[in-house]
């Protein structure tokens, strides 16, 4: 027998048995079930678009050739805030997704299998004026909070003798007073410096507790609640502290002046800040101006007999919404607010 030399020998992989092939699970991978539920826990948790109109379309996973359309689903808070949430929903499950390394941090799990229409919210608004409004407003948050700061908020109601020494029951009066006022000069404060309108509207609101508009109650919702509402820490809180009202009857209404006995009725309030908001113009027309020039030459003759009960007046209804910059007191800019 003649055999061939080592040198020569070639290897050949083993070619594995077909009929009992059972492949290795890779080490990463995740349960229907747990699949399901982080679905599922996207959904519930984070807020659908109300447009019939605002969808997001994608080739169908199924059927290349076809496209699958399902409505926005908004995502507003951050992955770690949401992983916190899903930690404190489902615990069990969450022991089994998360990362050893990082522990407070998203894992991976928690992005793969969301929904896939998810996006992240943004500062949108239905375009109505309120809602622009308010977009246009919030540029003049700036100074107000540099204003507003809770240092100076404390400061303004620090004692001011020692272990309440030599203080009479109408200061330690003024003083209650004030600590309630700045308290709600502080949520006023919080109110001002968020992001997003839906966070704003959400920290007018303290009687909410899943911190979900959807949630709110009517009464929180219509303004008869007694603590909700921005007009409860301001026109009805600190405005009401600094300024006090006295009925003139020469004007028939009620004058604000300066409160001397509230430590928050400082110079802060009239400093001067600058704001923007929508304002309706009448739009500037070739038929206006016509109407005009025929309403000056009726005016300028004198009537005719049958035109003794004619009064002459512009009935355009053109209008146009203007973006103008408006300028006030920290006062004026709170009440506009």
């Amino acid at each position: 027998t003649i055999y061939r030399p080592v040198s020569a020998a070639r290897m050949r992989q083993q070619e594995p048995d077909l009929l009992n092939l059972e492949p290795k699970t890779r080490s990463d991978t995740v349960a229907t079930s747990i699949k399901s539920t982080i679905l599922a826990f996207h959904i519930a948790h984070n807020p659908q678009s109300p447009n019939a109109k605002d969808q997001m379309s994608r080739r169908h996973p199924d059927y290349p050739r076809l496209k699958q359309s399902a409505p926005t689903i908004y995502r507003y808070e951050t992955w770690d805030q949401l992983w916190l949430e899903f930690k404190r929903q489902h615990a069990g499950i969450a022991t089994q997704i998360v990362n050893t390394n990082q522990i407070n941090e998203c894992p991976m799990a928690l992005r793969t299998y969301a929904p896939w229409n998810m996006v992240k919210g943004k500062d949108s608004s239905c375009l109505c004026v309120n809602c622009e409004g308010t977009n246009a407003i919030k540029r003049g948050s700036k100074a107000a909070l540099k204003l507003l700061l809770p240092a100076r908020i404390a400061d303004a109601i620090a004692p001011t003798s020692i272990n309440g020494e030599n203080e009479d029951e109408s200061d330690a009066e003024n003083d209650r007073l004030d600590r309630i006022a700045a308290e709600k000069l502080s949520r006023i404060y919080d109110v001002l410096n968020q992001v997003s309108k839906y966070d704003m509207c959400v920290k007018c609101l303290p009687c909410l507790e899943s911190r979900k508009l959807e949630d709110a109650k009517e009464n929180c919702m219509n303004g008869s609640c007694g603590v909700c509402g921005f007009d409860k820490m301001w026109k009805h809180g600190v405005r009401a502290r600094i300024f006090k009202y006295n009925y003139d009857s020469i004007t028939s209404s009620f004058v604000g002046t300066i409160n001397k006995s509230s430590k928050l009725a400082t110079e802060m309030w009239f400093e001067t800040v600058e704001w923007r908001d929508y304002e309706y113009k009448v739009k500037p027309t070739l038929a206006t101006h016509a109407r005009q020039v025929v309403q000056q030459a009726a005016e300028a003759r004198p009537p005719d007999q049958e035109d003794l009960d004619y009064e002459p007046h512009d009935c355009s209804t053109a209008r146009n919404l203007v973006l103008v910059t408006k300028r006030g007191t920290m006062v004026d800019f709170l009440d506009h607010f």
